[in-house]
């Protein structure tokens, strides 16, 4: 059932999606919040810098430091090790990477 125009009621849950250009997915569940991230930040804060013509480091930070204002129980990235507790630790690491104006460590 559609609650809003990005949030749904999925069984017990609500699934949201979007926070930000990346195409990111949040599942509220009994009070959780379980963010699936595709490929915008994974565990241990790295991220996925790759040199193609759509990879843009000004909106990667945007959509990082949106993310990074959520309480995120659960990461669930699209590739590599998952994160069942402290998911906003992971995000938070990369974006204080960030504001320093630095790299985080990339996954490839």
């Amino acid at each position: 059932m559609r609650l809003s125009e990005r949030v749904y009621l999925v069984g017990g849950g609500t699934v949201g999606f979007s926070l930000s250009e990346e195409h990111d997915c949040h599942l509220n569940e009994s009070g959780k919040s379980i963010l699936f991230p595709g490929d915008t930040v994974f565990h241990d804060g790295k991220l996925l810098m790759t040199n193609v013509w759509d990879c843009d480091l000004q909106q990667y930070a945007r959509s990082i430091e949106k993310l990074a204002q959520q309480k995120i129980d659960a990461l669930l990235p699209g590739h590599l090790t998952i994160a069942m507790q402290q998911g906003d630790r992971h995000v938070q690491k990369a974006w204080n990477t960030l504001e320093r104006l630095t790299l985080p460590p990339n996954i490839i």
